[in-house]
């Protein structure tokens, strides 16, 4: 993982926005499990999978779409669900259930700061979680409306959430995204 953040950190770096792809959940039989991570770049590149197939061809084109958003929806988010039960339809073997959470990272100040911590803990071994709020999808959009990066208390008390995998959960007025980064 910690290269996908150095990639992350160098796009921002040379003014490119960027979308982050993540599984925030599957049930039962998926080509990869809730953490794994996609990164889409503006000239159609990619690095990291969600496992391949049609669902990620289909995450692909929706982050093509958040990339090329109008600056009327400036912090653009999506969240994307799948059954791969029906073969025929999605030309999937597994027949799980997964979904993902896509948002476009942009060159900003504020997403350069957030990005250089992570990278920052990550290389120095330190634990940290990142949160995503994003508003509730209005007319088919959803749009980021804050970023923290968490670190655990000096005790080293665990983050306040359950497990080491990315969860999305829904609050009166928004989603939150938690992706925990444990020591490894």
């Amino acid at each position: 993982m910690q290269q996908l953040f150095h990639v992350v950190l160098d796009e921002l770096r040379a003014g490119r926005s960027l979308v982050s792809v993540v599984i925030h959940s599957h049930k039962g039989s998926t080509p990869r499990t809730a953490g794994a991570r996609l990164l889409v770049f503006t000239d159609g590149r990619t690095h990291g999978t969600v496992g391949g197939g049609r669902y990620e061809a289909e995450a692909v084109n929706a982050a093509r779409a958040l990339l090329a958003a109008d600056s009327s929806f400036p912090r653009p988010a999506a969240v994307l669900e799948y059954s791969l039960h029906g073969v025929t339809d999605m030309d999937m073997i597994c027949g799980g259930e997964l979904a993902l959470f896509l948002q476009r990272l942009d060159p900003d100040e504020e997403t350069l700061a957030l990005y250089t911590h992570a990278v920052e803990a990550e290389d120095t071994g330190r634990a940290f979680c990142l949160t995503t709020h994003v508003s509730l999808p209005t007319e088919g959009k959803t749009e980021v409306l804050r970023r923290e990066l968490l670190r655990p208390d000096a005790s080293g008390e665990a983050f306040p959430l359950d497990g080491e995998t990315p969860r999305l959960r829904r609050e009166t007025d928004r989603l939150i995204l938690t992706e925990p980064f444990p020591l490894r």
